[in-house]
Order: structure tokens, then sequence, then C-alpha cells
């Protein structure tokens, strides 16, 4: 944010200033100028109401002459400032047509600034020849299965754009953007990053005033839904959950959920009035539900008719790969649309809080016949795997991401879903060695199952339903966009695979489900995120979970071999037998001490050790040193979860829908990363001066021998190479963004201890009361602050 030096107590950026909207005041771009894509500046601007200086003040002005230069160049500046916006004025006039009734003439210029938006020798687009395969393969695929757009309207629109420049707008410009950022996207699985879509996407936020204005037609809220998609897909959906609410404002004020809104229009313009609503609808429900928010739309303001079953034109409409079996996409989805709002009101509802025990249970009831009803309907051709594998790739995209939506509803009904609190704390007990007992050299104890809650109802319909959507997002092709979407859903149905093979390690399905798992895993960790550190914490429990449920199998394995050998290959057995790849190391002993590392019972230790008994104090002085690696590693993992944790109110823009948003994570501070480094074993370090004479002997022939060594590990080194390390991890292009424990600069798993959100919060405790300060005397103030 570029901030005058003579404007600097006015804290609003100009574009907030002229929209006359709370401005946040982020650096370098505050909230509202990232969404709309602008510049954030503050121009120097002198203040209306000036505090008349004293008359003594007021000689010496005027009698000094050096002050004169200084109020002259001020002058000229501010005018040089007013001549400039008279001129960005003149040019917008650009954009308005000979004969237009367009609102940008007359309205959207007294909204924004003219030199925020761009005009029209801004407004460009690639060659028609190399725009056209996109625009045609976006028709082909995602269109003919979500009716965004009407084909033959946009393609008038385009050529129209081509042909004729007096017809080009602003928001046809942002249309055409759209939809190459969702082809870009969706269909060439481009990340965001990717320079040909982000500039897509920048372009259509330039224009995002206009958007919000334009009521000529129906375009600025298929450009709004288009982002919507586009941003849905991506690790932070909050800016998709923001704009689904600025669509459905102007959803309502196109008057598009009205049957009376109809009359008038003919059959054609009113089926396509109906599927932008329709998509919108159905897109603020996804969005509420997973951010856990009220919808925009309510059901009692809708008095539209669903999709119908048949429509002329077969648009959404799927067909199985024999052409025998019809089944219409779009209203089944509004369908389920529908449901999920409900699901929202039975949980999450102020209402909902309301109600007493037999109530809840009761509308939970109704729920789950909804979501049975709704599944039974589907043909049976459009629910078998086998059958979806032979339709074309986005159907397969379309169909899998309907089915997570369904089963995301059906888990939170049923309480299993991820990120349910009470199910997250049974998972984490199957951890606690009182449940099981981990055994290095035999079989792992059986599951102590006094020690744990029953599983919930409906958990065998929650375990099939889960190998039947892992299945289908096998059959897909994952791309990124389709990753993010169903990430919820297949993160749940990891655990849940897990935890039915740690309570039933000699069912049937044993070995298809280590399949499943491992596939699921190795999807999770292609896509892993470092700015998404739920996601991480999520594998971390998987691979404990991983590691019971090995046990529980091989336990079986040896105690019942003649049973259990018919249901199992050898591939499982071997799996089952040997130890896991993702077990995460625990804390050992390091080779120059009897004693490991460990969290003492008593934080006060840490800082204030017991006296060594004698004998000891060589095996005692290495645990200390290695327990403060161990608590530094401790550190780095709870500042980088608590700087995640600091929480902002959502931005300002639709005030009346952001209300009812969760809050945001601060990106000021959720971008900071925390790393430690292990320098490894350093052969001339200043600590084995203290160890014993043939210790010392053995680290300087290991020096001598450096060079060679280094052709078989990197794990012993000069403290020089560290160093070196340590610079590269701190400020290499590479590791920007990286977070967590690493060796030199190979990322590496620390201990289990160290991600133990209880005794980080003891160790948090204790270090403020060592440096004699309370963390609300600081930025993580509000770290405590429930994440979503």
């Amino acid at each position: 944010m570029d901030v005058a030096a003579h404007a600097r107590r006015r804290k609003a950026c100009d574009f907030c200033v002229s929209r006359k909207i709370k401005c946040d005041g982020l650096k370098p771009t505050c909230s509202n100028c990232t969404l709309y894509g602008v510049a954030c500046a503050i121009t120097a601007v002198s203040s209306g109401r000036r505090r008349a200086p004293l008359r003594s003040v007021q000689h010496e002005q005027v009698a000094s002459p050096a002050s004169q230069p200084d109020r002259v160049d001020a002058l000229e500046a501010r005018l040089g400032n007013i001549e400039s916006h008279l001129a960005q004025l003149a040019d917008a006039t650009l954009l308005t047509p000979e004969v237009s009734c367009r609102p940008e003439a007359s309205e959207c210029n007294s909204l924004q600034p003219a030199s925020q938006g761009p005009v029209r020798e801004q407004l460009e687009l690639p060659s028609l020849p190399e725009l056209l395969p996109v625009v045609d393969s976006y028709f082909q695929n995602y269109n003919r299965l979500t009716p965004l757009f009407d084909e033959p309207t946009f393609m008038r629109m385009l050529l129209d754009w081509y042909s004729s420049p007096s017809k080009r707008t602003v928001v046809s410009w942002a249309a055409i953007n759209v939809v190459l950022a969702i082809s870009f996207r969706i269909l060439d699985d481009l990340s965001m990053e990717d320079p040909r879509l982000s500039s897509c996407v920048r372009n259509v936020q330039s224009t995002m005033a206009d958007l919000m204005t334009w009521q000529e037609d129906l375009l600025g809220i298929q450009v709004l839904l288009g982002l919507v998609v586009i941003f849905q897909g991506g690790p932070d959906p909050q800016l998709a959950i923001v704009l689904i609410g600025s669509a459905i404002r102007l959803v309502q004020r196109m008057r598009l959920p009205s049957k009376q809104a109809l009359i008038g229009h003919s059959p054609a313009v009113a089926l396509h009035r109906n599927r932008i609503f329709w998509i919108a609808y159905i897109l603020d429900r996804d969005l509420a539900l997973r951010a856990r928010a009220p919808c925009a739309q309510l059901d009692s303001e809708t008095d539209i008719d669903v999709p119908d079953e048949d429509p002329d034109d077969g648009i959404d409409i799927f067909y199985s790969p024999n052409g025998s079996v019809r089944f219409n996409y779009l209203r089944t989805r509004v369908q389920l649309a529908f449901i999920q709002g409900k699901v929202h009101d039975v949980l999450y509802s102020r209402r909902a809080q309301s109600l007493t025990q037999q109530q809840r249970l009761a509308s939970i009831a109704r729920v789950k016949g909804m979501l049975f009803d709704w599944h039974k309907k589907i043909p049976e051709e459009f629910q078998q795997a086998e059958t979806i594998g032979h339709l074309p790739q986005m159907s397969i995209q379309f169909l899998t991401n309907m089915y997570f939506r369904h089963l995301e509803c059906l888990f939170r009904i049923r309480s299993v879903f991820l990120f349910d609190e009470a199910w997250i704390n049974r998972v984490v007990c199957y951890l606690s060695p009182a449940v099981i007992e981990i055994r290095d050299d035999e079989a792992d104890s059986e599951v102590m199952r006094s020690n744990l809650p029953p599983l919930p109802n409906g958990w065998a319909e929650c375990v099939n339903y889960c190998r039947h959507c892992l299945t289908l997002s096998h059959l897909s092709q994952q791309t990124e966009h389709s990753f993010w979407l169903t990430t919820c859903g297949s993160s749940s149905c990891l655990i849940i695979l897990i935890v039915n093979m740690i309570e039933f390690p000699d069912h049937e399905s044993v070995a298809a489900d280590r399949d499943r798992i491992d596939r699921g895993r190795e999807i999770f960790e292609q896509r892993k995120s470092p700015q998404r550190q739920e996601h991480c914490d999520m594998l971390a429990v998987a691979d404990q979970l991983d590691r019971r449920a090995r046990g529980q199998v091989k336990r079986i394995a040896r105690s019942h071999a003649a049973e259990f050998s018919g249901l199992v290959d050898d591939e499982l057995l071997a799996w089952a037998t040997t130890s896991s790849p993702h077990t995460r190391p625990t804390p050992s002993s390091p080779p120059l001490s009897k004693l490991t590392a460990e969290f003492p019972a008593d934080v006060k230790t840490l800082v204030k050790p017991a006296p060594d008994r004698p004998g000891d104090e060589h095996d005692r002085g290495f645990q200390r040193y290695s327990t403060t690696k161990l608590t530094n590693v401790m550190s780095m993992h709870d500042l980088n979860r608590r700087l995640q944790q600091v929480r902002v109110k959502p931005f300002p823009f639709t005030s009346q829908f952001a209300r009812r948003l969760p809050s945001t994570k601060d990106p000021n501070l959720s971008g900071i990363c925390v790393t430690a480094m292990d320098p490894g074993g350093l052969v001339d370090s200043r600590a084995h001066a203290h160890q014993k004479p043939a210790v010392r002997a053995m680290f300087t022939v290991i020096n001598a021998l450096l060079p060679f060594l280094r052709r078989f590990t990197t794990e012993v080194r000069r403290s020089a190479d560290s160093a070196r390390d340590l610079v590269e991890l701190s400020v290499g292009d590479e590791f920007k963004g990286v977070r967590g424990y690493h060796i030199g600069v190979r990322a590496a798993e620390s201990a289990l201890v160290c991600k133990d959100t209880t005794k980080l919060d003891v160790l948090w405790a204790a270090c403020w009361g060592w440096a004699g300060l309370a963390d609300h005397e600081t930025v993580l103030k509000n770290a405590n602050a429930k994440t979503d």
C-alpha cells in the first residue's frame, strides 16, 4: 500500500473511501482491494477541518520566506492530482456507446472512481483463432453439465467483440475471461499461479464494481458464479464464500427466485434464468455447509420449480454407456442442495441449539430418511463404479463430486465427519497405550474397548460408502481443483477405513481397503499444501492410526494363521509384519548417552534441573542437551499452529452476509513460516571437547574420513556444511513458504510428543511465565479462537 507522507493520519485507502466501505488497512493490499483486483494506495489530501494556528505562529509563517516554496509545491501537487482525475474521467466516457441504457454510464461512474476499472484500451484478449478452441472445449465439457452460459448467446457476444469494437463492454470482457479461467483451471488442471490462469482471474477481479451494478442482463451474475467455481476448488474457500453472498444478492435483485418474474419471457430465456438460479443455489448450499454458516438464499423465498426431468435441449443429462438410461444431473444436485440446507439447520443453526435431545434425534432421523430417499432415486447404472468408469472423464468428475457432497452430509449426520470434535476425540483414543499397547518385537495388544466409546450408529453404512467414493475418486482424473473439492470427504474416508481396520482386522475386505488407503495417502502426499496445517495434522494422525492397524492385522495373522491366510494374500501379510514407512519416529537415545530425550512431568525442571546423581553427570548432561532440542522443535510446531489460529473479521464486503461468516485467518500472520533445523552429527562440534578421550579420538578419525563418508551418508558433516544449509533454509527461494522440522535442508518427521497439544499448551504457558509476559500482550492474542 503506497502511503503519502502527509496523509498518514488517514487509515482508509482511496478505493475504500470512494466506495464508502470499511478498510481493514492490511499491508501491502487491503482486503477490499485484493477482492476487486485494484491498486491499494492512499493519496495525499489535505484535511478539510484544520485546527486554526496561533496568531504568533501565523505571523511567523507569513514572515518566513522559507515556508512559501513548500506551500506552493503542495498546491501544485494537489492541482496536478485533480487534473489527472479529470483526464481519467474524460477517458472513461469512451466506454459509453452513442445509444445505451447501460447502468455503467449513469450509475457505475458515480459508485466507482474511474481510475480503478479498466478502460477500453486495456480490454485485451488473445486472438480469435487462439481463443476459440479453449471456449469450444469449455462448452463441450464443463458447460454441458453445468450450463452457466447459453452457448449461442455467448458465441454471438464473442464474435461481436472481435468484429464490432463499439459493442465491447467491461462485463462481456470479464465473461470471456472467466470462461477461459474455468477451462484452464478445471479442464487443463493449471495451478492458480500459472500466468495464463492468474491473468484471467486478475482481469475479472478488476471489473468487480461493474459486475455488482450490472442489471442489463444476467452476465454479471454469471461471471460472479464463475469466480465462485474457480475459488471453491482451492485450499482456502473464504473468497468463494464472500463472492457467493454477493452473487445471491444480485440474484435476488434480478428476481431470479420468483416465478412471477418469468412472465413475459420466452421459454428459452425462462429456462436459462432458472438454470442460473439453481447453479447459484447449489454453490450457496455447498459453501454454507462447508463454513457452517446460514445459507444466503432461503427456501421460503424460493418459488420456482426445480429443473425439468427431461429438458428439450438435452443439457444437464447423463447417458449410460449403452445409451439406454438418462439421468438429470442438475435436478439431482438441486435436490441434494435442499438436503444440505436441512443438515445445516439440524446441526449448526441457532434453532438447533435450543432443541431437546428427543427433538434433535427426530430431526436427524428425518434428514437421514431424506438422504436415503435421494440416493435410492438415482438410476442403478449411475451408482455402480463399474458403469461410471465407462463414462467421459468430466462426467466421472461431476458424479464423484456429487457423491462426496452426499457423503459429507451423511458423515455429519452420523457424527463421523473429520472435523467433528467428538469423533476426533474418539479417534485419538486409539493412540493411547491404555487402548492399544504398541510392541515392536511381537504383536500389539488387542484393542481395549472398555476404554473407548462405542462406534456410531450406522457404522457399516459409512464404511461401505467410503469404499464407494474412494473407488470413484480413483476412476476420475485427479486434478488440483477436484482434489480440493473432495478433500474433506476423502480425508474423512481415509480415517474411517483405518479405524475400521483397527476394529475389525479380520474382515474380508481388509486387502482391498489397504489398497484404497495407500492410494488415498499417496494423493494427499502429492497435493499436501504447507499452508493447510489441518491437512498436515490429519496425515500425522493417519500415520499413527496406520501403525495401529498394521499391529492389529499382524496380531490376527499370528493368532489365527489358518483362518486368516484365506482372506489375504502374501503381499498383505508382508505389509502387516513390516514397519510402516509413514510412521513418525519417537525420541530415541542420543548415540553418546544412555538416556533418551523426554518432556519432563514438571516443566520447571527445563530451566531449573535437579542435581545429577554421582556417576550420571555425562548422560544427564547429554539428555538435557537433547531435551532442549526437543522443546525447540515443540515450540516450532506450536508457534506454527498458533499463527494459523489468529482470527480476524471477514471482509466487510456484502456485510449482511459477511456477519454470518466465521472469522478468517489473519493474512499477515498465517503467512509466517517457522522452521527448525537439526544440523546433523557435527564431527567438529565444540561439545566433543568434553567427551571421553576414546570418543574424541573417534571423531578425529571420522573428520579425516569425511570426504569418503559423504558418498554414503549426509548425516555426518562439519559445522560449515550445516551453516550453509541453515542459510539456504532461511532465505532460499526453494524453501519459501516451507514449515516444519528439517535435518539440514531435508524435510523430516519430528517425534510424536512434538505435536501433543496437551504438552504444547503446558510449554507455551510456562514460556510466557518465564518471559514475564502474557499472550494477550502480543499479536497472538486471538490465537485461542476456535478454528473453522
